[in-house]
């Protein structure tokens, strides 16, 4: 005889583990999209006030889309982690580039409320805490 864990869903029907671990991943996924989508109208003019930056948005944004791929398609700890550590990159940059600065964009020291930078922070901080803990119940679930 198998069990099968549950939890309560939102419309209170029971849900298997398998069911809320695939909406986990999903909401993950969903998030890094917004992630990258969020850099997207800021590349042009990044690309031509701070090249390095632009490039930067470019590449941040192509990997939230690829890890929002593998974390709905092929999901794995590596996905989980790569996700994690990017997140955390970028938020780090964005509290940089608003405490002391980064060359060539120094103007946006203490510009902490531009539109699509919380976008971009608060879907990245819920990106990392949801891969942190998809890797933590990935690591449960082997022992």
């Amino acid at each position: 005889m198998t069990t099968t864990s549950s939890t309560a869903s939102p419309v209170g029907q029971p849900q298997t583990s398998a069911t809320a671990l695939r909406s986990t991943r999903l909401f993950g996924a969903g998030m890094l999209a917004a992630a990258g989508a969020a850099h997207i109208p800021v590349i042009p003019s990044h690309l031509r006030e701070a090249p390095y930056i632009g490039v930067l948005f470019i590449l941040l944004t192509v990997a939230c889309l690829v890890l929002a791929a593998l974390l709905t398609w092929h999901p794995d700890a590596l996905s989980y982690a790569a996700a994690v550590i990017m997140t955390a990159a970028a938020i780090t940059a964005y509290v940089l580039s608003r405490t002391v600065g980064l060359p060539m964009i120094e103007d946006d020291i203490g510009n902490w409320f531009e539109p699509l930078g919380i976008i971009s922070v608060l879907t990245e901080a819920a990106a990392l805490l949801t891969c942190a803990s998809l890797i933590r119940k990935s690591n449960t679930t082997k022992q």
